[in-house]
């Protein structure tokens, strides 16, 4: 005896449960992945700095910075070595021209005891 078999029929999603695709693993990572950033060059600009003062003690600087401070110029001191002696450089800016510089030269000749400061070029990388 021989029985009849219908065809089955394929099954078909319901309506309310949508279809959902799956990544894989390896394409969800390359999609995640933050852009490059270039690299950043340095590049060498030119500045002007007032030196209102070499000296001999960090103390003496010092004195000198808080002189300027009084008339609202703020300044650096940096330590240099030369001739295997210790010497307190007092400089004011950078300014970033020297027009800009000469007439801030001007205002710290006006102070008391700093008519010899002095305009100085130097360079400095800025990214």
């Amino acid at each position: 005896m021989v029985k009849n078999v219908e065809p089955k029929q394929p099954e078909t999603p319901s309506p309310a449960a949508p279809l959902v695709r799956k990544e894989s693993p390896a394409s969800a990572t390359a999609q995640k992945a933050p852009p490059v950033k270039p690299a950043v060059k340095a590049v060498k600009t030119r500045e002007f700095v007032i030196q209102v003062g070499s000296f001999a003690s960090r103390d003496k600087a010092e004195q000198a910075a808080r002189t300027l401070k009084e008339k609202g110029l703020t300044g650096v001191i940096n330590s240099r070595t030369t001739n295997e002696s210790q010497f307190y450089r007092l400089r004011l800016g950078p300014y970033a021209t020297r027009g800009e510089a000469e007439k801030f030269l001007e205002w710290v000749k006006s102070v008391q005891g700093f008519q010899d400061s002095m305009i100085f070029e130097t360079s400095a990388a800025k990214p």
